[in-house]
C-alpha cells in the first residue's frame, strides 16, 4: 500500500528545532543582551527612542543570521554521504523542503517573540505615547526582513553545491549592484569629464541597504522643570518611508521560495560537494567573480590610500592595469572552485578571459569616444523638475529662472571641460617650475544635480576658472539666502527672506567674529535688524560664501608680521536646537554696520587675531 505523502513532517520540524537550538538560542540571548544595552535609566524616553531605531540594525543582523540558518538546515545537500542517506528515507522532497523552511522561520519567530514580550512592559513604562506598540512593530519588521534574507539564502542553497558556493552566490545577489556601480564609477566615469555616477540605482538593488532605512520616526516633547532646565517629558512616533520596500521584499520572498522549491525538486544529488549545483550558472558566476575581484581592488586602493600615492598622470592607467590583473586572478580562482581542480590554465579558460577582457575593453573604448553623447548632454529646461547646486554653498531651485541659470552655467562649464585631474596636474606643474611662488590661478567647484520629470537624476561636477564667464552666476547663487543657510543643519528649511524672518525672537547668544555681543543687545528687535542686514547684503551680492569673490586687506601685526584680513564669521544661537553660522566679508556693509551699532567696529574685527 503506498505511503501517505504530506507537505509537512512533524519529526523533521521538531528535530530541526532541537538539533539547531544552539543557533537560535544564542540569537535570542544576543537580542536580550542588546535590549539591556539600549536601556537608559536617566532618560526613559531614550529606551523607546533607541528601540525604534533597532529595525535598521536588524537588517544587517538578519543578512548574516538568515544565511547561517539556511546553511545549517540544508547542510545535508553539501555532504555526499549525508545527502544520499537522508534522501533514501521514505520522505518526499516537498515535505523535506517545507519542514526545513518552516523550522527556519521559527529560528527568527521564537527569539524575536521572546524579545518583544520582554520589551513590552519596559516600553510601556516610557513617556513615549503608545510606546508599547514599538514592540509588535519591531517584531513584524524584523521577521519580514528575516523572511526576505532567509528566502534568498534558501534559493542560493539550491544553486550551490557547497557552503562556499552558497556564500558566493548569496553575496553576489546581495551586493551585485554595488559591484557594478564601483566598476562604472572608477573605470568608466573618469572617461566622461564632468559626469558623476549616481548611486541611487545601486542603492535600490542592494537589499540590506534599503532595508536599513527608517521605519519609525520619533519626536520629543520637552518642558521646563522648576529650575528652568529642559526635560524630555514625552514623545511620539510615526511611520517612516521604508515600509514600501519592506513589503515589496516580502512579496519577492514568496517568489524566491517557490523558485527554491522548484530547483530542489529537480536537484541532482550527485552535485553535493561541487561549487555549483546548476552547471548552467558556471559561466555567469565565473564572470561575476572576476568582476567582483576588479571591484574589490578599487575598494582596497581607496580604503588604504594606494591610489593617492600614484602620479596623477598615470593614476587611471595604474587603476586600469591592476583592475584587469585582479580580474584575471579571480577568473582563474573561480575556475578552480568550479572545477575543483588547480589544472585550469588551459586554452579554454584563457579564451574565456580574453573574451571578457575584449568586451570590457570595447566598452571602455566606446565610453572614451562617448558614442552616446553622455559627457556633452545638457537637459532641456522643460524636462527639469528641480536642480540642486553646490559651490561651497548650495540650494535647490525649482523656479524657471533658477533652472535656466543653472543650465546656462552647465553650458559654460562644457566650454572649459576642466576636470579635477587637469586642475591638479596644472597646479603640480606650476609648483615644480616655481617652487617659491604662490599659484596665481583659482578655480570654482561646480556641482549640479538635476531631478528630471521622468523620475531620473543626473549629476555633473566641473571646475571653472575664477575669471570665466559663468563666475557671475556662481557669485550670485552662492550668496542667496537658501545657499547661506544650506550648511546650517538645524535651519535648512530657510530658502527665502520670509523664511529667515520667521525666526525673529530673542537670541540666546550672538558671537561676532570672536566678539560676544553684550546681553543688552540680545533682543528680538536687534536680531530682526541683523537678519535684515543679512538679507540686504545677500541681495547686494556681497555675501557669497566663496571668499575669492571678496576683497581682502594686507595688514601689519604689532610684531611686524604681514597678514591678510577681511574674512569674518557670525555665530547666532536662537535656542538649544536652532543656531546658524555664516561668513561675511569686508564688503558686507550692512552686517558690518549692524556690528557697529552693537559696539563692534570693523577695526576691532580686522585686528582681532593680530592686534
Amino acid at each position: 500500500m503506498p505511503s501517505k505523502t504530506s507537505f509537512f513532517n512533524k519529526t523533521t520540524f521538531r528535530k530541526d528545532l532541537t538539533r539547531f537550538f544552539p543557533l537560535w538560542g544564542l540569537y535570542a540571548l544576543c537580542l536580550l543582551l542588546g535590549l539591556v544595552l539600549i536601556m537608559d535609566e536617566r532618560e526613559k524616553f531614550w529606551i523607546a527612542n533607541n528601540f525604534a531605531q533597532l529595525p535598521r540594525t536588524m537588517a544587517v543582523i538578519n543578512l548574516f543570521y538568515a544565511l547561517a540558518a539556511a546553511a545549517v538546515l540544508f547542510g545535508d545537500l553539501y555532504n555526499t554521504r549525508m545527502c544520499y542517506g537522508l534522501h533514501a528515507l521514505p520522505l518526499s522532497r516537498r515535505s523535506w523542503f517545507v519542514s526545513h523552511i518552516l523550522s527556519g522561520l521559527c529560528f527568527s519567530l521564537i527569539p524575536t517573540a521572546i524579545m518583544a514580550v520582554v520589551a513590552l512592559p519596559m516600553l510601556a513604562g516610557t513617556p513615549m505615547e503608545n510606546g508599547w506598540q514599538l514592540s509588535p512593530y519591531w517584531f513584524l519588521i524584523s521577521n519580514l526582513q528575516y523572511l526576505f534574507f532567509f528566502s534568498l539564502a534558501a534559493f542560493c542553497v539550491q544553486c550551490a553545491g557547497n557552503w562556499l558556493g552558497m556564500a558566493a552566490v548569496y553575496g553576489l545577489l546581495n551586493f551585485g549592484s554595488y559591484i557594478i556601480y564601483i566598476l562604472v564609477n572608477f573605470l568608466f566615469t573618469p572617461l566622461l569629464p564632468g559626469v558623476i555616477t549616481p548611486s541611487d540605482t545601486a542603492n535600490r538593488f542592494c537589499p540590506v541597504l534599503m532595508l536599513s532605512e527608517r521605519y519609525l520616526e520619533t519626536e520629543q516633547v520637552r518642558t521646563l522643570d522648576s529650575k528652568g532646565m529642559e526635560q524630555i517629558t514625552g514623545g511620539s512616533f510615526t511611520m517612516g518611508d521604508a515600509w514600501g520596500y519592506l513589503l515589496a521584499a516580502a512579496a519577492v520572498s514568496l517568489v524566491l521560495l517557490i523558485g527554491a522549491y522548484l530547483l530542489y525538486r529537480r536537484r541532482k544529488l550527485e552535485r553535493a560537494g561541487d561549487f555549483l549545483a546548476i552547471r548552467q550558472l558556471a559561466p555567469v558566476l565565473a564572470v561575476a567573480m572576476a568582476l567582483a575581484g576588479a571591484a574589490a581592488f578599487q575598494v582596497v586602493s581607496v580604503s588604504f590610500g594606494i591610489a593617492t600615492s600614484w602620479n596623477s598622470d598615470s593614476k587611471y592607467q595604474m587603476q586600469l592595469f591592476f583592475s584587469f590583473a585582479c580580474m584575471a586572478i579571480c577568473w582563474f580562482a573561480g575556475q578552480m572552485l568550479l572545477s575543483r581542480s588547480t589544472q585550469v590554465f588551459r586554452l579554454r579558460q584563457w579564451a574565456g578571459l580574453a573574451v571578457l577582457t575584449v568586451v570590457i575593453g570595447a566598452a571602455l573604448g566606446m565610453t572614451k569616444l562617448d558614442v552616446l553623447g553622455i559627457a556633452d548632454w545638457v537637459p532641456q529646461p522643460e524636462d527639469v523638475q528641480s536642480v540642486t547646486y553646490s559651490f561651497s554653498a548650495g540650494d535647490t531651485l525649482e523656479d524657471e529662472e533658477g533652472i535656466a541659470d543653472m543650465i546656462q552655467l552647465h553650458n559654460l562649464c562644457l566650454k572649459e571641460k576642466l576636470t579635477y585631474e587637469q586642475v591638479n596636474r596644472e597646479r603640480q606643474k606650476f609648483y615644480e617650475e616655481h617652487p617659491t611662488e604662490e599659484y596665481p590661478y583659482d578655480y570654482l567647484d561646480v556641482d549640479l544635480a538635476y531631478s528630471l520629470k521622468n523620475g531620473h537624476t543626473a549629476k555633473r561636477r566641473y571646475y571653472l576658472p575664477m575669471d570665466a564667464e559663468g563666475s557671475e552666476i556662481i557669485k550670485h547663487y552662492s550668496g542667496t539666502i537658501g545657499a547661506i543657510f544650506d550648511n546650517c543643519y538645524s535651519m535648512q528649511d530657510i530658502h527665502t527672506s520670509q523664511d529667515l524672518l520667521a525666526y525673529v525672537q530673542k537670541p540666546q547668544r550672538i558671537i561676532f567674529d570672536g566678539h560676544e555681543v553684550e546681553e543688552e543687545y540680545l533682543t528680538a528687535e536687534n536680531l530682526e535688524r541683523l537678519l535684515q542686514a543679512i538679507i540686504a547684503d545677500s541681495e547686494a551680492g556681497t555675501l557669497s560664501q566663496i571668499s575669492t569673490f571678496h576683497p581682502f586687506q594686507e595688514m601689519v601685526a604689532e610684531d611686524g608680521t604681514m597678514y591678510t584680513a577681511g574674512l569674518f564669521w557670525l555665530d547666532v544661537s536662537l535656542s538649544d536646537e536652532k543656531n546658524f553660522y555664516l561668513n561675511f566679508f569686508m564688503d558686507s556693509e550692512n552686517i558690518l554696520a549692524w556690528g557697529e551699532s552693537v559696539g563692534i567696529s570693523e577695526n576691532m574685527l580686522m585686528n582681532y587675531y593680530y592686534g
